[in-house]
């Protein structure tokens, strides 16, 4: 498992000069990720049972959505896109579908999940924040070891709302520690990349949490503190917003031109597409920008339907709308049985998907791994929920009914107090 959280804990560091540098032509991450597989396979012939991997629609759809982009890949280009790195991403997430249904099986390991999930949005941070430093603290962008400024952007959308939410359930006083200290480095990591994407994110988790949260004041302070922050950094999304400069007016007119012309894409091939990673090549064919550069259509729902046809923008939102009913079912039923790690996970997991799914709106984000990491962890989160509510519904009807007994027949209803006590009759069921 240690392994496994490894991986999860290195999503967000893509080009990390040691998990990111190959040895005989893989990265290290990649082999953290082989080993968690064979763990996976492991765990399968020691446990003699296969995990309901499809479960939920969420899984369902993905494989649907594997198969579909292997069938696209032979769009206008042939089996020459097979050896392209975007499907050695769809391959990677299947396997990292795998991983997840098999390893997290079980509470504890869905809290430390969590922790490592957060924990990798924090690690990128903290390196964001290195950089951003080594630059002079100016209006320069960040983009090294997190990838790209607007991608980490939209990644740390998915972190900060489960960090949040889990503070107040924490197990221990170090995790609540932990997730308080992750959003205090998160926050300010998110800003300094200066994505006008990600703060369109970031309003819509806001104005989300403001809805559905009963403490209103609390969710009031967390703006209150983070708006001198978004209004006076150096590098601020707001700033390119209301003042942009050059550059920022030509960014925003290409990702308009490459918008319509991916629509156009879908709409002229609304079958397959136009093939897998075709996008920046038939834009740069197309001279779609000023530069004739090709460029990704920045915007996840265009360029799938363009790449993948009408079919795979649903596959997508299918995949995406599955998730986030689940999580809210998970949610309300957490909340009538107050198992409140369980609703609190689930609230954080879907504010989470939401803001995300905005500032993708702005970026082309499909591939980022921390993505489907939030997606997949709902599946054995489900799972592991209905385990949870069938012992608390037990535990709740064993008490009902020794009070019954007590009431009829006092002498009886004291010795099997004393026997639960002893652990031999009347065992009360207990959370993992």
């Amino acid at each position: 498992m240690i392994i496994f959280y490894l991986v999860v804990l290195l999503c967000a560091v893509p080009k990390h000069p040691w998990f990111g540098a190959e040895v005989a032509g893989f990265t290290l991450a990649k082999y953290l990720g082989i080993l968690s597989i064979l763990y996976a396979f492991f765990a399968i012939v020691r446990g003699r049972r296969l995990p309901g991997f499809f479960d939920n629609l969420s899984g369902r759809l993905y494989v649907i959505l594997f198969v579909w982009a292997f069938t696209s890949s032979f769009t206008f280009i042939g089996i020459v896109a097979l050896t392209r790195w975007v499907f050695q991403a769809y391959i990677s997430t299947l396997f990292l579908l795998f991983v997840v249904m098999v390893c997290v099986d079980s509470l504890r390991k869905l809290e430390y999940t969590a922790l490592a999930f957060v924990g990798a949005l924090d690690l990128a941070a903290l390196y964001v924040l290195r950089e951003y430093q080594r630059l002079g603290f100016g209006d320069t962008r960040v983009g090294w070891v997190a990838g790209d400024g607007n991608y980490f952007a939209a990644a740390t959308l998915l972190a900060m709302p489960v960090a949040f939410h889990l503070m107040s359930v924490a197990r221990t006083r170090a995790q609540r520690w932990f997730y308080l200290g992750s959003t205090v480095t998160i926050f300010p990591a998110f800003v300094v990349t200066g994505s006008r994407g990600g703060f369109a994110g970031l309003c819509a988790l806001f104005g989300i949490m403001f809805l559905r949260y009963k403490k209103k004041s609390r969710v009031l302070l967390v703006g209150v503190l983070m708006v001198p922050i978004l209004l006076f950094a150096p590098m601020s999304p707001i700033k390119r917003l209301t003042d942009p400069n050059y550059g920022d007016t030509l960014s925003a007119d290409d990702h308009l031109k490459l918008w319509k012309f991916g629509v156009q894409a879908a709409l002229q091939n609304p079958v397959f597409g136009i093939g897998l990673s075709n996008f920046k090549r038939f834009a740069a064919r197309a001279h779609v920008t000023e530069r004739g550069d090709g460029y990704v259509a920045h915007n996840t729902y265009v360029e799938f339907a363009a790449e993948l046809g009408v079919l795979g923008f649903l596959l997508y939102m299918g995949i995406v709308s599955s998730t986030l009913i689940l999580l809210e079912k998970v949610r309300r039923r957490a909340k009538v049985l107050r198992h409140r790690y369980l609703e609190a996970l689930a609230i954080g997991l879907q504010e989470g998907l939401i803001g995300f799914g905005v500032a993708a709106f702005f970026v082309s984000a499909q591939y980022q791994k921390p993505l489907w990491i939030a997606i997949f962890l709902t599946t054995p989160l489900a799972a592991i929920a209905r385990r949870e509510f069938a012992l608390i519904k037990n535990r709740r009807r064993a008490q009902v009914e020794n009070k019954a007994v007590t009431a009829c027949d006092p002498d009886y209803g004291e010795a099997l107090a004393v026997g639960s006590a002893q652990g031999q009759i009347g065992r009360p069921l207990q959370l993992s």
